[in-house]
């Protein structure tokens, strides 16, 4: 058997369907956060200024801002109850992409998994049992899916897990930073915050992370030490959400587990709840929407006997265009990562690299920040008060990013011309302290920095890391 027909031989859905109502639950309870509280306001409709991931990509004006986040909670609801699930993903994929780049400063990484999740949604048939669609409209023959649309999924929460623990295989978390500074001065367990700070509990987060991010993902994919590996995720989790403000990371993980329960087993409890339910309805509940299934003699009804039998399905799922489609993407969600090790020096200072490459609890970044408007012509040289254009928390999070600090120095600059008709040079002192580190410069504070170019490679007015030991 080649790759090709490996990918598209058929499997049963139960691991698809039971995936997307979990995601969509999870969603709804997120659009509902968002809806129910000042976000939507604080985040994109009080900031005067967004930096954007691209020029035309802007906040809509208040009433339309609100109604996007309606939207993406009835888009939600479509998708767990797997009705008209494919005009309601493209959506959901469509809104949450756009929200998602408004502005870099909102950057995290369980948003980017979502768009990266309901984007896979739109090509792979989650609805192709449990869902109203079936029930109302019967358009689906049987219970079974192509492999790759499994894989694809467990592939996606594979490389979250790995590359998060290659992330953390370096000189700061395995002293114990910034675990030492969140511990101190974020996580408050009241009698029991002694037993935590300790250099051997902080050894043990440390090491344990990486463990656990390591591990997990090899015994989920197995069924005989999925049990292992589903405890640890949510442990691990339940105590990521309770420690840490992650907003819906870990549920959303801990959501991701079924993708990885061998079919057998919710087979199994199928066949459970049916028996169960004739004994209360007459003629029970049929989970299994395949007559073949439902009906056949309960020994030949095991599912290896099933797909042994079954043919790969001729349709959109199995084409060649969608399965190349999807080999790139894999090549992608590898090389983003990856590309952060290529750059020198201490990433998490540089922020080369960073964002889309699941570098996930590395830094605890402090920024003291001055920023000079000099009048080119008679050198006149005044201070910037950022506040008036940058709310706090985006302010906080430009101060010790130097892609934000160029973007927002050359949108200040462009602001002065339009008002004055005199370009300003922008210089800028931006002192950090990394995980504890002493202050130390990130910009060179001689350059005009409205005269430096957007880049992804390493530019010199960013300046390296002096490694003074950490406290």
């Amino acid at each position: 058997m080649n790759i090709y027909h490996y990918l598209i031989s058929p499997r049963l859905a139960y691991n698809l369907a039971l995936f997307r109502i979990v995601f969509g639950l999870i969603m709804v309870t997120d659009m509902i956060h968002w809806l129910t509280s000042q976000l939507i306001y604080a985040e994109f409709i009080y900031p005067k200024f967004f930096f954007s991931y691209i020029d035309l990509i802007k906040p809509l004006p208040t009433p339309l801002m609100t109604m996007v986040f309606y939207l993406l909670l009835i888009s939600a609801i479509g998708i767990g109850l797997g009705l008209f699930y494919r005009f309601f993903a493209i959506i959901f994929f469509i809104l949450i992409t756009y929200v998602f780049l408004i502005d870099k400063t909102l950057y995290l990484n369980h948003m980017y998994l979502i768009c990266l999740i309901s984007g896979l949604l739109c090509l792979t048939p989650t609805n192709r049992i449990w869902s109203l669609d079936t029930y109302f409209f019967g358009n689906n023959k049987n219970n079974l899916v192509p492999n790759w649309t499994v894989l694809i999924f467990k592939f996606q929460i594979f490389i979250v897990y790995f590359f998060g623990a290659l992330a953390k295989i370096n000189y700061d978390w395995l002293n114990g930073h910034p675990l030492k500074e969140w511990i101190e001065n974020f996580i408050d367990l009241g009698h029991y915050q002694y037993l935590l700070y300790t250099p051997y509990s902080i050894a043990f987060l440390a090491y344990g992370g990486i463990f656990v991010d390591l591990l997990t993902p090899i015994l989920l994919c197995f069924k005989q030490t999925f049990i292992y590996g589903a405890i640890i995720a949510l442990t691990f989790h339940f105590c990521n959400a309770h420690m840490f403000n992650i907003g819906v990371f870990p549920y959303l993980m801990s959501g991701t587990l079924v993708l990885f329960i061998d079919p057998s087993i919710i087979e199994q409890l199928i066949n459970k709840i049916t028996k169960l339910s004739k004994r209360i309805i007459p003629n029970g509940i049929n989970l299994n929407q395949d007559t073949d299934l439902a009906n056949s003699n309960p020994k030949q009804s095991h599912p290896n006997s099933l797909l042994a039998s079954s043919k790969p399905e001729k349709s959109f799922y199995s084409s060649k265009i969608l399965i190349a489609l999807m080999a790139i993407y894999v090549l992608l969600q590898l090389l983003l990562p990856i590309r952060r090790f290529f750059y020198l020096g201490n990433t998490s200072w540089s922020e080369y690299g960073h964002r889309y490459s699941w570098s996930m609890m590395l830094r605890q970044k402090y920024g003291k920040f001055t920023m000079w408007a000099i009048n080119p012509s008679s050198s006149l040289k005044q201070t910037v008060n950022i506040y008036k254009y940058l709310t706090v928390r985006q302010a906080t999070k430009m101060m010790t990013q130097p892609d934000l600090i160029i973007q927002f120095a050359k949108y200040y600059a462009n602001l002065v011309k339009e008002q004055t008709g005199i370009k300003p040079i922008i210089k800028i002192e931006a002192k950090v302290s990394l995980n504890g580190r002493p202050y130390q410069d990130l910009i060179d504070s001689n350059v005009d920095l409205t005269t430096q170019p957007d880049s992804l490679f390493p530019v010199p007015w960013i300046l390296p890391l002096k490694e003074e030991s950490l406290h």
